[in-house]
């Protein structure tokens, strides 16, 4: 396995250096090969990498740090960890068959690193994993957290009847004095416990509860997005789509418009791109070219400078710009190389500590999707590494792959 690794490896190396006018993503060959780094000058490439951006250097370094982390003596996994960073990097920067190479090199992670994984993943047994996650949600329940008290609940829902609907009232209790509070996530959930099945739609729920906690949450979106005072980017469609819908408020599209323009204004590239896509929609403001590539150029730079930094979203939100192709032409290859960069910035995120992300990794992975193999021991890795950082819901999941 490792001889043809290490061919495939090569060959795409010097196929990329064959093409005499354009490099794989469109660039001149002249301009994006990879420089040679030795041990005599890896040090002022690693700085022309980091300080000045330097796609060659950064290329360059993948090349050399995944040569020397995969000898014919020994293999060396933070080497090659090296060489994967210093991969995203040259891949983000649009250098030629980097982005290829890298999904390569994670190949040979992923084998390499097995057994690591493994012994990650059994650090805690299944009951001490289910464990964590009872302590967990309790305790934050007690401090007042009311998902915590709903997955509490949730856990003894087969197995403790009286617990599971004390906690269920608590969830309730402090989920409604939270919404009245001012959070608007918290009027969502709570919403939600009064659906009789998770795919209801709003027409189909009828208690008054629960459109009343969402007329809630819909009135916060618009009060914090009109006073400039929005704890996400977002909010701001949202509070758009809350006056296009005309659901919980009047139906108001000059509202919706601005909302948007203004969302898109503050740096948000949804904002942009749903400006750009209904105000020139037919029955709405009526077809206007210019104000669609307005914003779609806003949303493309909002996109490419915040997957860039790592930010998984955004690179995902550049694979669908290329994949529907209406504004840049559809691009299959330039598809593919966002689609490799929100693989690593969403992975990256998750060992950073942010455990919304482990999930998604998590599920993604156990059930094959997004371009992912389906991969029980690499689900179960990534929940480990929320429950890490406190997702009781993957405590209670990796609990439940390593009882299987």
């Amino acid at each position: 396995m490792k001889k043809i690794l290490l061919f495939v490896f090569y060959a795409l190396l010097i196929t990329s250096s064959l093409h005499a006018k354009k490099g794989f993503w469109g660039v001149s060959s002249s301009e994006s090969l990879a420089v040679s780094v030795n041990k005599n000058n890896v040090d002022k490439h690693i700085a022309k990498c980091e300080k000045e951006s330097n796609a060659r250097s950064c290329a360059g370094l993948l090349i050399y740090f995944n040569e020397l982390g995969d000898s014919e003596i020994k293999v060396d996994l933070l080497l090659l960890m090296k060489a994967k960073l210093y991969g995203i990097k040259s891949c983000s920067m649009g250098v030629p068959r980097t982005c290829i190479i890298l999904n390569l090199l994670q190949q040979k992670l992923d084998i390499y690193g097995r057994n690591a994984m493994i012994d990650e993943i059994a650090l805690h047994s299944a009951d001490e994993y289910r464990k964590m996650a009872y302590d967990i949600s309790k305790e934050a329940c007690e401090e007042g957290e009311p998902s915590m008290c709903g997955f509490f609940s949730y856990l003894h829902e087969e197995t403790d009847e009286a617990v599971y609907k004390e906690y269920r009232a608590k969830n309730l209790e402090l989920g409604k004095k939270s919404c009245d509070n001012g959070n608007a996530t918290e009027c969502i959930y709570t919403a939600s416990l009064f659906k009789e099945d998770v795919l209801d739609k709003d027409k189909d729920i009828k208690s008054p509860e629960y459109h009343e906690l969402k007329k809630k949450a819909t009135l916060i979106y618009i009060n914090r997005a009109k006073n400039d005072k929005t704890e996400d980017i977002y909010e701001y469609v949202r509070a758009a789509d809350a006056y296009l819908e005309g659901k919980y408020v009047k139906r108001d599209v000059e509202k919706y418009f601005s909302n948007l323009v203004y969302g898109c204004i503050k740096g948000s590239g949804e904002a942009c791109v749903n400006f750009a896509k209904t105000y020139t929609k037919d029955g709405m403001a009526g077809e206007n070219k210019d104000i669609y590539a307005q914003y779609m150029t806003m949303a493309v730079d909002i996109f490419t400078k915040g997957c860039e930094k790592g930010e998984s979203k955004e690179c995902r939100n550049m694979a669908e710009v290329y994949g529907e192709g209406k504004f840049l032409g559809k691009n299959d290859e330039m598809k593919k190389r966002y689609e490799i960069l929100e693989r690593f910035a969403i992975e990256k995120e998750c060992n950073d500590g942010i455990e919304k992300s482990c999930s998604v990794v998590s599920m993604l992975y156990k059930y094959g999707m997004d371009g992912r193999e389906k991969n029980t021991l690499k689900a179960a890795l990534f929940s480990a590494r929320g429950c890490k950082s406190g997702g009781v819901f993957l405590c209670d999941s990796i609990a439940n792959i390593l009882e299987r």
